[in-house]
């Protein structure tokens, strides 16, 4: 007697690889797929994202979505033993899928679920039960949850990797946010060297006077190495963002990664985002700009950050909540939020988190909440 637990696949990989990690004393499993889904790597992803052996799954089922007899038919197939229990998860495939795949292990030893979308339950549909809703105990970690929608993470090992320490990093916020509007020109005039493996700090005018102003040791005093130039020039802020989520909220290293580079299986398609984190298996995607405005191009750059956002949240699935965090506050001015721009980035479901939550964050007066 084997356990065996189904699942059916389609875009949204996530429940499936919930409750393929949330149950166990499973001996195999079979995914019931599609041709699109299959030239997708859907059933991949899911392997892949749940961590499970490749040699316990079946190979995949690839059944005709929109036909019961194809279903059925498919199912018979499989050399399954007359004392084997079965554990189906209803909650991907098409419609047909779901009546095919119930009315054939309805009449077998199975339990029959379903995971609704946006909740960390698993609700039991067949047999009936006092308790239909069950918890579900699994948290998905970044990674995982890359892995589910076929997106790899390149130098995963630097995912939580910091300049500066949580406490310089803070005192570097409340310095850049009082700093005058000389001491902003240089830090926007060091952003040409930011490629450069060694940047001597007499090349740009004025900054060996503000090194002694800021609260930020260089490692050699005549010379800024290539990441102290791009922490100076905004990498403190994501770093400053990603200590106050992962204290805040809690975060293990697994579900909370800073400067994330990650690249698409499917078009090897490659991105980076500032700040990636997961909760309660959604994922989060922040985008940290010190200033919309940028003053050497007198360019404003909310509307392509927004539009950056929501142009790659797709990639991403159902489960995924995208936020801009800015010190720029709401406003006319060049550097400022104008209603125009919050009305858009509640038309693209991304929340802006700007500099008047953060100092009153950062000074205590308000709780965080996303």
């Amino acid at each position: 007697m084997a356990t065996i637990l189904v699942s059916l696949v389609s875009d949204q990989t996530i429940p499936n690889v919930l409750f393929i990690k949330e149950t166990p004393n499973i001996d195999r499993y079979l995914l019931m797929s599609t041709e699109k889904m299959e030239k997708q790597g859907k059933s991949e992803c899911i392997m892949e994202g749940s961590g499970t052996e490749r040699s316990r799954f079946f190979d995949p089922l690839v059944v005709v979505e929109d036909s019961l007899v194809d279903i059925e038919e498919q199912l018979k197939t499989l050399d399954f033993d007359d004392d084997d229990h079965f554990l189906v998860n209803l909650t991907g495939g098409t419609k047909i899928m779901s009546i095919g795949a119930y009315n054939f292990f309805r009449n077998r030893q199975s339990e029959i679920v379903y995971v609704p979308i946006g909740k960390n339950i698993y609700r039991k549909i067949f047999p009936d039960a006092k308790q239909r809703d069950r918890d579900m105990a699994c948290r998905l970690g970044v990674t995982d949850y890359l892995h589910s929608y076929g997106i790899d993470i390149l130098h995963g090992d630097q995912m939580n990797s910091r300049l500066r320490t949580p406490e310089a990093t803070a005192a570097f916020f409340e310095y850049f946010c009082q700093a005058p509007p000389e001491d902003l020109a240089i830090f926007d005039a060091l952003r040409d060297f930011r490629s450069k493996k060694n940047t001597p700090v007499d090349k740009v005018n004025g900054l060996t006077d503000l090194l002694t102003r800021c609260p930020f040791k260089t490692k050699h005093p005549e010379k800024l190495s290539k990441y102290e130039v791009q922490y100076l020039t905004g990498e403190w802020f994501e770093e400053y963002a990603y200590t106050m989520l992962k204290q805040h909220f809690d975060l293990s290293d697994t579900a909370i990664g800073r400067s994330v580079k990650i690249q698409r299986r499917q078009n090897n398609a490659q991105n980076e985002f500032d700040i990636l984190f997961t909760r309660e298996n959604a994922l989060y995607v922040i985008e940290c700009k010190t200033s919309i405005f940028d003053p050497r191009s007198a360019h404003n750059l909310m509307n392509e950050t927004l539009h950056k956002l929501a142009a790659l949240r797709p990639d991403f699935g159902l489960f995924v909540k995208a936020f801009l965090f800015t010190l720029s506050e709401p406003g006319s001015g060049q550097d400022q939020i104008r209603p125009a721009q919050m009305e858009r980035s509640r038309l693209f479901s991304i929340r802006v988190v700007d500099g008047t939550r953060l100092h009153a964050v950062h000074a205590g007066q308000e709780t965080l909440s996303l």
